[in-house]
């Protein structure tokens, strides 16, 4: 197969159009397909690459949607729609965090980045007294016995 004449800087070789750009020869930008974008979005929500391609390719085997979850990963278009998702959610919340109107959601911003930052608050009540502990103890509901 034998390359044609460049015509204002593209070259035809058989059927496929390549654009001619410093350095060589480069294949036409392709936009991202439908199960793509799906699959980025369902990421971002899940965070697990296995749910997101079994919500979005066509496949109901673990294993076989744990490869297209892993194969997207290592996509540069895909990487890059990830990227750019995440800023964008990671702007909002910032944004939300300092000039939300609601106090709940100032809160629940505040967390979020507190979350993302790998800083959670303690499930475990600590009372102390001077750092000393009270032997206090707080049993859950279900422990907590009637009397009557």
């Amino acid at each position: 197969m034998a390359i044609s004449p460049t015509t204002n800087g593209i070259r035809r070789k058989s059927n496929i159009i390549l654009r001619t750009i410093p350095g060589g020869l480069m294949p036409p930008k392709r936009k991202p397909t439908a199960k793509q974008k799906g699959f980025v979005a369902d990421f971002m929500k899940t965070k697990n690459a296995t749910k997101a391609a079994l919500n979005n390719y066509d496949t109901t085997d673990i294993n076989t949607a744990a490869s297209i979850g892993c194969e997207n990963l290592t996509k540069p278009k895909i990487v890059k729609m990830i990227d750019n998702a995440m800023e964008l959610a990671q702007d909002s919340i910032i944004y939300l965090a300092g000039n939300a109107k609601n106090e709940n959601v100032k809160l629940n911003a505040s967390k979020d980045i507190l979350d993302r930052g790998g800083l959670k608050p303690k499930d475990e009540l600590d009372v102390t007294s001077d750092g000393k502990s009270l032997g206090v103890v707080i049993l859950p509901e279900k422990d907590i016995k009637q009397e009557g």
